[in-house]
């Protein structure tokens, strides 16, 4: 409840494969199901967790803020059976949540059909990305990495995407609706180790449907998609884009 405070520090959660049973798979937050409240998690590993509907790891709603600090999440997902299904690999937020993600954290090929790794409907509600880093996740659907249906989300300091990959929209990041900022970033390959972000339809790099987006002192570098390489924007969005290469798109 919105009182609630949940620690999660130094320490590994995994789902045991050996004892895998269909029926106690949880729909929605295999790990934390949250309902208000505070989440704090520092130097945590997850990895090998599942839901079948929403947050493989983490679902939060009803206005839940969830902190995750120099944490590594790998291997989770949104699954029914062998089927990557809804939304947030990771993490589903909706409902006035706040999410930050910071310190070296690390994202690697987690799966949903929408947003690989994380999920975020929280309309005026701004969460942040920082220092972190979202490689091999993919969504079926849109939203390679992560997907924005609403709601301000902030990338910044030195946050790299790359080898994410979305069968529709948005091979890094899709956005609906809301705000984007992205500072300081890399959405791409910039490093021989560094695979592209694809993805199979539009926005190789980064998707917008929707909302509001600036991009400063960044990089998108050699993403691919079918229509807009690096960027693509719907046919009435603008995006406020300063001091950034866009480079070597695919498409």
């Amino acid at each position: 409840n919105a009182y609630s405070l949940i620690k999660i520090n130094n320490c590994v959660v995994r789902f045991d494969v050996g004892t895998y049973v269909y029926d106690h798979i949880s729909q929605k937050g295999s790990v934390v199901y949250a309902l208000g409240g505070i989440i704090n998690m520092t130097g945590a590993e997850f990895y090998n967790n599942y839901a079948t509907q929403k947050g493989g790891v983490f679902y939060i709603t009803d206005g839940a803020m969830l902190n995750i600090s120099r944490a590594s999440m790998h291997d989770n997902g949104v699954f029914d059976g062998n089927i990557m299904t809804k939304s947030g690999g990771v993490v589903f937020a909706q409902d006035g949540c706040q999410i930050a993600i910071s310190d070296n954290s690390n994202f690697a090929n987690n799966g949903a059909e929408n947003g690989g790794a994380v999920y975020i409907n929280c309309q005026g509600i701004t969460s942040t990305i920082e220092q972190s880093e979202f490689a091999g996740n993919r969504a079926s659907m849109s939203g390679g990495a992560v997907l924005v249906e609403n709601g301000k989300v902030v990338i910044s300091n030195n946050s790299i995407f790359y080898s994410n990959t979305a069968n529709n929209f948005g091979g890094a990041i899709a956005m609906y609706d809301g705000e984007l900022f992205v500072d300081n970033s890399i959405i791409g390959s910039t490093e021989k180790e560094h695979g592209e972000n694809v993805a199979m339809n539009m926005g190789g790099g980064l998707y917008v449907q929707g909302g509001i987006v600036t991009i400063k002192n960044s990089e998108f570098s050699s993403n691919t998609a079918l229509i807009g390489g690096n960027i693509y924007l719907s046919s009435d969005k603008t995006a406020n884009i300063s001091d950034t290469s866009i480079v070597n798109g695919n498409a």
